[in-house]
């Protein structure tokens, strides 16, 4: 809790032979300085901003490093589950900053 972070994933991350998926390392991280975005909304967004701006480079050079066009892996984002009131503001803001294709609500 209070981190967010950017991984590249290259397996599932469940599957029937492995239900739990381990602890990875994150490629860029950031501490936001409390285990909820309600009381650092600000640091939230700027970490969120922060970790799409390296999903950017870091695709660019996945691309370039192949020697030709490749389009970048996708961009898979779990937001809180925090979707009243000011939950849902912070999440505007989330879909602001990542400017998604595709968005999908998963409920109970």
């Amino acid at each position: 809790p209070g981190g967010l972070g950017l991984h590249m994933l290259t397996r599932p991350l469940l599957s029937p032979s492995a239900p739990l998926a381990p602890l990875r390392t994150p490629l860029m991280g950031h501490f936001i300085g409390d285990t909820s975005p309600k009381t650092a909304t600000t640091e939230y967004i700027a970490a969120v901003e922060s970790l799409v701006r390296w999903y950017h480079t870091l695709a660019a050079l996945t691309s370039n490093s192949y020697g030709s066009v490749m389009a970048p892996p996708p961009l898979v984002v779990n937001t809180p589950g925090w979707v009243k009131g000011e939950g849902y503001s912070l999440l505007l803001d989330v879909v602001r900053a990542i400017s998604p294709s595709v968005i999908v609500e998963l409920r109970k």
